[in-house]
């Protein structure tokens, strides 16, 4: 007897991201007769296989689950075809403590796959993209930031952590965006942290954030100093302008001062409207502040 052959491999931001009918029905709780029928009358938008066959981006089967109001994908029955969400298997996605926990223990033991793959999974299983990435990613990081004081414990742990929960906010972009780019007519974005390094995550995610409600997004990164924060507004001319100052205990508060008086000046100049954000802010910062990944989007959806 011939073995069953494996569901085919999706690459969550290329062009091969193709689920079938079933693994889509399977997913959603519904038969796969319903599936065929929605891609079918174009209720699920769907391509064909030089063999006439039905394939579904995971990003289009999770609109079209979403449309139907609060609806969600079982990222269990996707699990062998999504790279990545693997990385959660076992844990109870409605568990919330057990989320946390688990989250934590491998933000700290450097678990790149569980980060991940708990981040997808939230997502897929129905998560809002601002309110997961807040908690558990930012969140998680900010509590193990919180315990990490040692130098040589920040520089092993932290930049390790660090880079994981940016790798887990760019799969959820690939996720998201599925490989289209932004209309030619849409809202602009530049991002910069100017805070210290290790407390940088919020503007990665906050880019994740942005490229999820449709704005062109450019990220200048952490450590950004104020000639070149300036100098790149200016020339990039954003919309929106979101300046995160991360890190009261060790960042440059004079730097940081700099930084927003080049944003400041920036915005002034070309009709963009900036944003401000992070604990180093100065009492008198300019700018409209937005205090959490939630309340950006709700400013970008606005």
């Amino acid at each position: 007897m011939s073995s069953p052959s494996a569901p085919p491999s999706l690459s969550l931001g290329g062009a091969r991201a193709l689920l079938s009918p079933k693994q889509v029905a399977l997913a959603a709780g519904v038969s796969e007769s319903t599936i065929k029928r929605l891609v079918d009358d174009g209720s699920l938008k769907a391509e064909r296989t030089a063999g006439g066959h039905r394939r579904i981006r995971l990003h289009d089967a999770l609109r079209w689950v979403r449309s139907r109001g609060g609806g969600a994908l079982d990222p269990a029955a996707l699990a062998a075809a999504v790279p990545g969400l693997g990385g959660a298997a076992g844990i109870d996605l409605c568990d919330r403590t057990a989320v946390l926990d688990r989250y934590a223990e491998a933000l700290e033991a450097g678990d790149a796959a569980v980060t991940t793959g708990l981040a997808v999974a939230l997502f897929v299983a129905g998560a809002e993209l601002p309110v997961l990435l807040e908690e558990p990613v930012r969140g998680r990081y900010a509590a193990l930031r919180a315990r990490c004081d040692h130098p040589s414990r920040e520089c092993v742990v932290l930049h390790r952590a660090l880079a994981n929960s940016v790798a887990a906010a760019g799969r959820l972009q690939e996720l998201i965006r599925d490989g289209a780019e932004p209309s030619a007519d849409a809202p602009s974005l530049a991002l910069a942290d100017v805070g210290y390094e290790v407390d940088s995550l919020p503007v990665h995610l906050a880019a994740t954030v942005a490229a999820a409600a449709g704005y062109e997004v450019t990220n200048l990164g952490a450590s950004v100093p104020a000639e070149v924060l300036g100098g790149t507004a200016d020339r990039v001319r954003p919309d929106l302008l979101w300046v995160s100052a991360g890190g009261a205990r060790r960042a440059d508060s004079q730097a940081v001062a700099e930084a927003l008086a080049a944003a400041a000046r920036a915005c002034e100049a070309t009709g963009g409207t900036l944003l401000v954000h992070g604990d180093a802010l100065p009492p008198d910062a300019p700018g409209e502040r937005v205090n959490s990944l939630p309340a950006l989007a709700r400013r970008l959806s606005g």
